[in-house]
């Protein structure tokens, strides 16, 4: 498939667009090919999806996402933002891939620049802080959707190669991200031998701190023998300095004691005569463990400590910023008449005929009462006829709009544009192109409408000059046909045949009608349709039939025959399609209705208020600083510094700022003075939005908008057929008021919503740079018609 992105200039966006595509061969241009519908019109819609979105751990609890806000290429996707600025992203994460846990998320403004990025939670690199948006070691599905004053675009979701949507994880501690270098220039070299390199630490620790720096250097740019430097990061200490009152010395006193017990020792000897052994033996008493006791004593002073914290006073400055989303105001203006189905007639009278046979010597309708059908005088009808319908021609001449081609163009676009030539049609007698009928077989007695050969089926199987079946389309809401028909027969008087004396043809006083009523009653014959013309008729009443000769006329009796029946058109309310009828036309007997004339737009300054009701009134005080309104319940909801609004009718508007408001004594007090004692029943409060920056004071209303609250377009021409007509005048009209910027304004026009209840067109008006909520437009009566 092939595509091609057309750039369309805001100025002429409501302007329609045609497109066609020729191929070349190198030898030469192929027929164009015609898209289908052959038009297309800007307008704004919801952007679409983001482009480019990766992402990526950036420790156990953080993950960095990239994209690229919606552009427009020359893919065969929508792209783009839809006309309308982007507004802010959402990004939603889950741990299921079809997000029903349900999915958190976060929103995220646009700056406007084409590339966004994102860290959903992660870890504060200078205090170490871990977010909780994500569980540490987790694994999630993530995607992200753009949104502008319009809407939602599509989601976009990281998926892998084959197109499953891919999960980020299970989220661990990675490396850290590159260190910020610093510009280099000559500030950097401090010596003949010595230079400076300047950094940032890298915005991602990768999940832990960051230890130390390696500065590499060398003097190729690739690095094939650098020389390195480690430094490590040496993080602040801080010293905690504890200060007492004067010290007390201490004084501690030690005191032993021992119990002592005197050793005593004995000698004894003794002879044997032998050599002498001298054997001394010592004995002692038992020993006595000593044991000696200590005693420390202290004086108890209590220790005072005293921690001194010293700050500087820095002010806090908080930063309060309100908004409000940037939505274009968008208000309908329909004009429409109620639906009124065009109704046309065919019918002839044939005369001169015998519509009472005696059952003796004529048998014609015997027995059949006037208003009745009659068999006998059908059956000797001959001929058929063709018509036309030139579908093109709806609304009329002159450029009026043409609601059936409208009607067709939005409901069965690939019918294309109708168009009808019935001089181009070969065989007039037989028709079936060119928006001529197939024949008609009037005769078909007892026949049901919609069978071969009747009005009904011909009409509503007719094709133009492009061999395009328009008259009957699936596509149409309710009705599928364009027209129902409905025929009648019948005796119109009754009236035998008398023979002629003088042996000339009997004369016949008997006459039969047969008409046709033509209901056009379908969404695409809305209007006022053209009338059906004759193209050929040779039908006739046929005095060779069998049953003229048989039943109507018996020659047995009737030696002479009878006079050759005479056919017309059966009254003013009816065309005729007797035989050498080719150019009369069906008789309009109902008009289909659609509105005709102009329309005048009343704009209304922008506010948003609060009316008196109608029969209620506002009295100042005789002060003026004040004033009191006779409805209860007025001042309920009324806002201090809301401004009043309040005309004597004059044309002249008086503003005043609400500085207190009692809603026991229904009384405001003004910030100046109004006229004294005055009663008002033009009355309204709230918020002026024409001056919205207070350009020209302090009410919100603007100098345009004080020196006259309503403005009134000039006369809109509402019957103009073409889009690329109507659309531009109506803007045109409505952007030459002072109040309105015409720059951020976009008008587009559509069929009213039901065609079977009313016909018209609805014109809708897209307001970008009008501040505030305006009120509705308001406008004039439509000349010729009804709106």
């Amino acid at each position: 498939m092939f595509c091609f992105t057309v750039n369309i200039d805001t100025s002429s966006a409501s302007s329609p667009r045609f497109g066609r595509v020729l191929a070349h061969n190198g030898h030469e241009w192929s027929p164009p090919g015609i898209p289908n519908p052959t038009f297309v019109t800007a307008h704004l819609r919801a952007p679409g999806s983001v482009s480019n979105l990766i992402a990526y751990p950036t420790s156990s609890v953080g993950i960095m996402m990239e994209w690229v806000q919606p552009l427009i290429d020359q893919s065969c996707e929508y792209s783009g933002d839809g006309g309308s600025p982007i507004t802010h992203y959402i990004i939603e994460w889950d741990k299921n891939s079809d997000f029903s846990s349900p999915a958190k998320s976060v929103s995220v403004s646009s700056d406007g620049g084409d590339s966004i990025n994102y860290h959903l939670g992660g870890r504060d690199i200078i205090t170490g802080a871990e977010s909780s948006t994500l569980e540490p070691g987790d694994s999630y599905f993530l995607r992200v959707t753009a949104f502008n004053a319009l809407g939602s675009g599509p989601a976009t979701v990281i998926r892998s190669e084959s197109g499953v949507a891919n999960k980020i994880g299970p989220l661990s501690d990675t490396v850290p991200e590159a260190p910020i270098i610093h510009p280099q220039d000559n500030t950097n070299i401090l010596s003949a031998t010595s230079l400076r390199v300047d950094w940032d630490p890298p915005s991602l620790d990768g999940g832990s701190v960051i230890q130390s720096y390696s500065v590499d250097y060398d003097v190729s740019e690739d690095f094939p023998n650098p020389g390195t430097t480690t430094l490590p990061v040496v993080h602040e200490m801080q010293t905690a300095v504890v200060h007492s009152p004067d010290a007390s010395v201490e004084v501690q006193a030690l005191r032993a004691t021992v119990e002592a017990v005197n050793e005593v020792q004995s000698v004894r000897t003794t002879v044997s005569g032998v050599d002498e052994v001298q054997t001394i033996s010592t004995t002692c008493d038992d020993v006595t463990a000593e044991v000696q006791t200590i005693t420390t004593t202290a004086v108890d002073t209590d220790e005072e400590q005293r921690i001194s914290l010293i700050g500087s006073d820095v002010d806090e400055i908080q930063l309060v910023r309100s908004h409000g989303d940037d939505v274009p105001e968008i208000q309908n203006v329909a004009v429409s008449v109620p639906r009124v189905n065009e109704v046309q007639k065919f019918g002839i009278l044939v005369s001169g005929i015998n519509t009472q046979g005696d059952n003796l010597n004529s048998f014609a309708c015997f027995g059949i009462n006037a208003g009745e059908p009659c068999q006998d005088i059908e059956d000797a009808i001959s001929g058929t006829f063709t018509v036309s319908f030139e579908f093109d021609q709806c609304g009329g001449v002159g450029g009026n709009a043409n609601y059936c081609q409208a009607a067709l163009s939005k409901y069965d676009p690939t019918l294309g544009t109708i168009s009808c030539t019935a001089a181009l049609v070969a065989n007039p007698s037989v028709g079936g192109s060119h928006c001529v009928s197939d024949p008609v077989t009037p005769s078909s007695y007892g026949a049901t409408e919609g069978n071969v050969g009747t009005l009904q089926k011909v009409l509503n199987e007719m094709v133009d000059d492009n061999g395009v079946s328009f008259m009957t389309s699936s596509n149409m809401p309710s009705k599928h046909t364009a027209v129902t028909v409905s025929r009648t027969g019948a005796i119109k008087t009754k009236g035998s045949c008398t023979l002629d004396p003088m042996g000339g043809p009997a004369i016949c006083t008997g006459s039969y009608e047969i008409s046709y009523k033509i209901v056009f009653d379908a969404v695409h014959t809305t209007g006022d349709v053209p009338p059906l013309t004759i193209v050929t008729s040779n039908v006739r009443l046929d005095t060779l039939s069998a049953s003229f000769s048989s039943k109507i006329c018996p020659s047995a009796y009737f030696v002479n025959g009878c006079e050759v029946p005479i056919g017309s058109a059966l009254d003013a309310n009816h065309g005729s399609f007797y035989e050498n009828s080719a150019g009369h036309t069906a008789v309009e007997t109902t008009k289909g209705d659609q509105p005709t004339g102009t329309i005048e737009l009343e704009y209304e300054c922008e506010s948003k208020v609060d009316s008196l009701a109608g029969g209620k009134a506002m009295t100042t005080a005789l002060d003026g600083l004040s004033a009191t309104f006779d409805d209860v319940t007025y001042t309920d909801n009324m806002v201090v510094g809301q401004h009043i609004r309040f005309s004597a009718g004059d044309g002249i508007d008086i503003y005043r700022r609400g500085l207190s408001v009692d809603t026991t004594a229904e009384t405001v007090t003004f910030d100046a003075a109004a006229p004294v004692g005055t009663s008002y029943g033009d009355v309204e409060y709230g918020y002026y939005l024409s001056d919205w920056n207070e350009g020209d004071g302090s009410t919100g209303v603007s100098s345009l908008c004080l020196a006259a609250r309503k403005h009134t377009t000039l006369p809109i021409d509402i019957t103009r057929d073409l889009v690329s007509v109507s659309v531009p005048d109506f803007l045109s009209k409505l952007g030459a008021l002072s109040v309105v910027d015409s720059t951020g304004l976009i008008i587009t026009r559509d069929l009213s919503l039901n065609l079977l209840t009313d016909v018209g067109f609805e014109w809708r008006g897209t307001f970008f740079k009008e501040p505030g909520t305006g009120k509705n437009k308001k406008w004039g009566p439509v000349t010729g018609g009804k709106k």
